[in-house]
């Protein structure tokens, strides 16, 4: 009798404590699937962009601040819709440069101009704005398009499988992974602050992008997510 009582009171403790993990408010990470979704780099890689900005057209080659780089995009641009040929298009500047019009900046001693070259109608467009790529994609229709529209227009960055790094210092919980939410008014969409400049520790930013349907968007105060210990000696210019 003893015996059965003990295993009785040891699956009801195990289900008590599976049961519990599920609604734990102290879990260290919120889970979300990583997006499905691809970009096609084809177009601008037969032009051979990526290797020379000499693919532009002569009108893109004569303006103000011409392209210095061409980068292909990641996946996460592939909820973008329409589906256009598109590509990174990056300029350097310093203290002294003239400021170049951009989609977003990122940089630690330098700044770092992201614009966009779309090709539209078979017409290579450069987009140095936010309101340009509002433009091209807005409405926002789906969950997917404003995950990938919230990565284009910020240089965010989405991440999921945060529980496959157990050894990284975490600053809050929980750590909410990647994901796009849509409220029947507006998107919501969480994303990662992960460019690293200074000297460590270099604590990577969780950010909630909201985003309109007409593709205007705000942004949440970054809260400090999480470090990777193996960067805390690491100094990056």
């Amino acid at each position: 009798m003893k015996r059965a009582l003990a295993l009785i009171s040891f699956t009801v403790l195990l289900l008590a404590s599976c049961r519990l993990s599920q609604i734990n408010p102290f879990k260290s990470v919120e889970e979300y699937p990583a997006p499905e979704f691809t970009f096609d780099n084809t177009r601008f890689t037969e032009l051979g962009c990526f290797n020379t900005p000499d693919c532009l057209p002569d009108d893109l080659k004569a303006i103000e601040f011409p392209v210095d780089w061409i980068y292909p995009l990641d996946n996460a641009y592939g909820g973008l819709d329409p589906k256009l040929p598109m590509a990174q298009a990056g300029n350097m500047g310093f203290a002294e440069d003239p400021v170049i019009p951009s989609v977003f900046t990122k940089g630690c001693m330098g700044t770092y101009y992201v614009r966009y070259l779309v090709e539209v109608d078979g017409e290579m467009r450069l987009i140095d704005s936010a309101e340009g790529l509002k433009a091209l994609y807005a409405p926002i229709e789906s969950e997917d398009e404003a995950l990938s529209y919230a990565v284009a227009v910020t240089g965010l960055t989405p991440l999921n499988d945060l529980n496959a790094h157990p050894f990284y210092k975490r600053y809050t919980r929980p750590l909410i992974e990647s994901h796009s939410t849509f409220d029947g008014k507006q998107f919501t969409v969480n994303l990662y602050d992960d460019y690293l400049c200074g000297c460590g520790p270099h604590i990577v930013s969780m950010v909630t992008v909201t985003v309109q349907q007409d593709g205007s968007f705000t942004l949440s105060e970054p809260l400090g997510a999480f470090s990777d210990p193996k960067t805390d000696g690491m100094c990056i210019d």
